[in-house]
């Protein structure tokens, strides 16, 4: 009698699946997209790096060590990795920056903080405004504090197309003439870029 060839390793419905790893700032950020991902499930696999209230350069190294791992892996779909961060007032912002696009890790970047691209499904604010007060007004705009909720996260969705085109407005006007300078790029944010890819899975 012949002998059974080698076995098949069976191939879950997880693994199947695109896969996209964050690496986040802070704690707003992380409950965002950790509330995305327990809308993707099914969808994509969204894993939120749990090891928050790092600065742009740990972040980017965490991202770009995580990249190297899943490089040229067969047999699976591609894995994106992004790095989400502030301006804020960090030094190693643009090194960092830069060293995450070169291996190909994508990047969020907002001026002054996350909380602009909450704020703009709110308020679109075209003016210089400071960290702090921003925080504080965001809080007021969405009935939440830094510790976002699932229920104001499905409240923001509806008005995640106007944020978009909110945060797209100021990207023009303000990122895209002197990329990456704190006083030329407030108020800003990409992370319209991030959600877009999160909404076309989560359409399928």
């Amino acid at each position: 009698m012949p002998k059974p060839g080698p076995r098949k390793r069976s191939t879950t419905a997880e693994a199947a699946l695109p896969t996209i790893v964050l690496f986040v700032e802070g704690e707003t950020e992380g409950d965002y997209f950790t509330h995305w991902a327990a809308r993707l499930r099914g969808k994509v696999t969204l894993n939120v790096d749990p090891d928050r209230g790092k600065d742009p350069k740990r972040v980017a190294e965490l991202a770009i060590a995580e990249a190297k791992l899943h490089r040229g892996r067969r047999g699976r779909p591609p894995t994106e990795v992004w790095c989400v961060y502030d301006v804020d007032d960090h030094h190693h912002l643009i090194d960092a920056t830069h060293k995450a696009w070169a291996n190909s890790v994508r990047v969020a970047i907002s001026d002054p903080c996350f909380e602009i691209w909450l704020y703009f499904h709110r308020v679109d604010q075209t003016g210089q405004i400071e960290r702090h007060k921003l925080q504080r007004e965001t809080e007021i705009a969405i009935g939440c504090d830094k510790r976002l909720s699932r229920a104001v996260f499905d409240d923001l969705l509806p008005d995640q197309p106007t944020a978009t085109l909110r945060a797209l407005t100021a990207y023009a006007r303000n990122v895209l003439n002197d990329s990456l300078k704190p006083d030329d790029s407030n108020p800003s944010t990409n992370v319209w870029q991030l959600t877009t890819r999160l909404e076309a899975f989560d359409a399928q």
